[in-house]
């Protein structure tokens, strides 16, 4: 009985070790569709031999003009990626009394935006609460807080958006899935893949099926606009004053989110990358926004977690 019950042991362990084994060579599941379209194109970005990506830095001009007016606002603009989650935008912008300069850093899920004006001084701005009164401290403070929120909710945004377009990298907690296949007018075939970031901004990338190459992406935003009216009696201004004096709820309405397109161009290779060195943003058909890339470094030394540190005041 004894050897009996050692013999069956002995087939069941044999079993065991059978099962174990082919269950170590079952290959892992393939990644979803997304994943995989995103893996290519990254591979695609990199000629053979190049070494890995693990800072860039985009010094260019940009250019902007509301859609509708004829004030065109332009100035200098620098991109820094360090990874992993470390980024930085500084703009200079070019304005008749002088040049204000804003930088905008995210360090580890940590966001905050530096402001330089003429003069290195502060500006002030004036607000004024209801008809005919200034705001009560509880007032000020309850717009500065909402303010902060929208501000660092942008900022985060902004920051995931431009690290997926340069650098086809999801931001933590990102979710993507496969949204279809586009075709543009010319005939070129592109894969849709929609990325959700975790500070809630969508992006819809179109990767070109044949090359792998970005070729657009859209998202829901904010498109600049010149205000409505003329100026004097009839202008928006006037209107709301109007409507202050009369003792009707009336001011500044945010303008609804609008779908925008960003188109890359003028695609060039630095040290084993391809990059592209126009970026333009248009809405409903008419360009509001265009970035020219004039220089581009790659895994620089100059780049340092220093760079992306908060200074003390």
């Amino acid at each position: 009985m004894n050897r009996n019950f050692r013999i069956a042991f002995g087939i069941a362990w044999s079993l065991a070790g059978c099962l174990l084994v082919q269950a170590q060579a079952v290959p892992p599941p393939p990644p979803p569709q997304s994943q995989a379209i995103l893996a290519a194109a990254r591979a695609a970005l990199a000629s053979p031999g190049a070494a890995p990506l693990k800072s860039l830095e985009l010094k260019g001009k940009f250019r902007s003009q509301p859609i509708g007016g004829n004030r065109q606002q332009q100035g200098k603009l620098t991109l820094l990626f360090l990874q992993p989650g470390q980024y930085q935008r500084r703009m200079s912008l070019h304005l008749p009394f002088g040049d204000i300069k804003i930088v905008q850093t995210l360090n580890q899920g940590k966001v905050w935006t530096e402001r330089q004006f003429p003069g290195g001084g502060p500006m002030m701005f004036m607000r004024r609460g209801g008809p005919g009164g200034k705001l009560t401290p509880a007032q000020r403070k309850k717009i500065q807080d909402r303010m902060r929120r929208r501000m660092r909710q942008n900022l985060l945004r902004q920051a995931a958006r431009d690290q997926l377009i340069y650098l086809l990298l999801p931001g933590p907690g990102a979710v993507t899935h496969f949204a279809g296949i586009a075709r543009a007018p010319d005939g070129t075939v592109a894969d849709m893949v929609q990325v959700t970031g975790a500070a809630g901004g969508q992006t819809t990338l179109f990767i070109n099926r044949a090359n792998h190459r970005l070729l657009m992406a859209t998202y829901q935003g904010i498109v600049p606009q010149a205000p409505p009216g003329g100026r004097g009696r009839r202008g928006p201004w006037a209107q709301m004053r109007r409507q202050r004096q009369a003792g009707q709820p009336g001011g500044f309405t945010p303008p609804a989110p609008q779908p925008i397109q960003v188109h890359f161009s003028h695609w060039r290779r630095v040290r084993g990358y391809w990059l592209p060195f126009r970026i333009t943003e248009t809405s409903q058909g008419k360009t509001f926004s265009e970035i020219d890339v004039k220089k581009a470094r790659l895994n620089s030394a100059r780049i340092t977690p220093q760079l992306f540190v908060k200074k003390k005041s």
